[in-house]
């Protein structure tokens, strides 16, 4: 057995070896075994749609095992506190891809997660797509050595979500449709000609709350294209110094709250959740330039504490 170097995971299939403790908590219905994955326990909820698993469907392909699928390179976007992109927790980067020098939009629309996707609809390529074998290895060995994985785990859960599930099957149907990612509903794109400085185009990821605010907001805006029209003129949108006019309306005043000073709020929140070196992350989301070693200001929990 080659020797194996610091930090690097022992990916020897050995089909007698015992599971460890966090392998054998499958659940309810997981026979799964070494080599040997069993999807009884997927689409079992009541709360399905009765033809869920018709034949064709994409549930029906993923139970059957004619495909290699998994819903994360469909739902889910992931990043490690470095910056750097991973098609998920498990799942190996490309080695290139970071915040500082790829949008999420780009990441999510790129060469690797396409191949995964690409992959994992194909029943042609399964586990020995291209893409699937370069970054998908650590979820391959476990269920050669254990029979479970990150995507064996995550599709038993999801696929027994109804509501989660439409979504998932949304996606692929878009996917499948479209040859392209649909990642414009979970982010704001601005345009580079209203940033004020590097004059780039901005994306923003909507959290999930963001999104239904945005949602609702939408909901109630039926007759207008915006979520915050205009009251004076629903095609257009609400002005910029909006909001500003609202605060100072109900006597909130300049020198207690400024729209600008939710930027300020958000470096200080990301800020304490990220080593102090690693403030280019702050910089980067916010799309604030830095001039020297000069950044953004934020206080530090300690200060916020005291005040």
């Amino acid at each position: 057995m080659a020797k194996l170097v610091a930090g690097e995971i022992d990916t020897t299939v050995n089909f007698n070896e015992e599971q460890p403790a966090f392998m054998t908590k499958g659940g309810p219905g997981d026979t799964s075994t070494g080599g040997n994955v069993k999807t009884d326990a997927w689409f079992q909820s009541h709360k399905l749609p009765r033809d869920i698993l018709d034949k064709g469907t994409i549930a029906q392909k993923a139970k059957d095992q004619e495909i290699f699928f998994c819903d994360i390179p469909f739902t889910q976007l992931y990043m490690e506190i470095d910056g750097n992109y991973q098609p998920c927790c498990f799942g190996k980067g490309d080695g290139k891809s970071n915040i500082l020098n790829t949008t999420m939009d780009e990441w999510m629309k790129g060469d690797a997660m396409n191949g995964i996707r690409n992959d994992m609809l194909n029943p042609k390529a399964g586990r020995q797509g291209e893409y699937v074998k370069k970054h998908c290895t650590r979820c391959l060995d476990d269920e050669d050595r254990y029979g479970k994985s990150r995507r064996t785990a995550c599709m038993k859960i999801h696929s027994n979500d109804a509501s989660f599930w439409s979504k998932v099957n949304r996606a692929v149907q878009m996917y499948e449709a479209s040859g392209f990612f649909d990642f414009d509903e979970r982010m704001i794109t601005i345009p580079a000609e209203a940033m004020k400085v590097k004059k780039k185009i901005h994306h923003v990821p909507l959290s999930n709350i963001t999104f239904e605010i945005f949602t609702n907001h939408k909901n109630k805006s039926v007759d207008s294209p915006y979520c915050f029209p205009s009251p004076m003129n629903k095609s257009k949108p609400i002005g910029t110094e909006s909001l500003l006019r609202a605060i100072r309306r109900v006597g909130i005043t300049n020198d207690e709250f400024t729209t600008h000073g939710n930027r300020h709020t958000a470096a200080t929140i990301i800020g304490n959740h990220l080593p102090q070196h690693r403030r280019d992350v702050v910089d980067a989301q916010l799309h604030h330039k830095i001039i020297g070693a000069v950044s953004y200001t934020h206080l530090t929990l300690p200060t916020i504490c005291s005040v």
